[in-house]
């Protein structure tokens, strides 16, 4: 599940984070294909939430970094969120409504379904998956 991270200097917010005050902030979401939608687009707009996103970056830790320096709110992971928010000085909270991420899926070429150094890479993979669904009581499927 992903929490949103803030610093509590720039963005005057304390406890846990309201919906009414989530949405009023301003964000900073992970993007792969340079817009501001973000990868998480989908699943919000499922959650009924329409974010003023200002920024979009390639990675979490560009994200925490914005939250920082700027009066934005990022979303990211819990791990990333718990692991290094607090590091950087910054408040996490967990979302304040449910957010379905969509699956993550393998995919390969047919000609590689057979290749056994493709095959032990996405038997390593699953492996991992697996193994943090387990640590943080999430589903994964095989």
């Amino acid at each position: 599940m992903p929490e949103c991270c803030f610093n509590p200097v720039l963005l005057p917010l304390t406890g846990l984070v309201s919906r009414d005050v989530y949405l009023s902030a301003q964000h900073a979401v992970i993007s792969q294909n340079e817009t501001l939608h973000g990868c998480i687009k989908e699943a919000l707009k499922m959650a009924g939430v329409d974010l003023d996103v200002v920024m979009a970056a390639p990675g979490f830790m560009h994200l925490l970094a914005a939250a920082q320096a700027s009066p934005v709110v990022a979303t990211v992971p819990r791990r990333i969120a718990e692991r290094y928010g607090p590091l950087l000085g910054l408040e996490v909270s967990p979302l304040p409504f449910a957010l379905s991420l969509p699956p993550v899926n393998m995919v390969w070429a047919a000609h590689a379904d057979s290749d056994p150094a493709n095959a032990w890479l996405r038997q390593q993979v699953r492996a991992v998956l697996v193994d943090t669904a387990t640590s943080t009581g999430m589903r994964a499927d095989g």
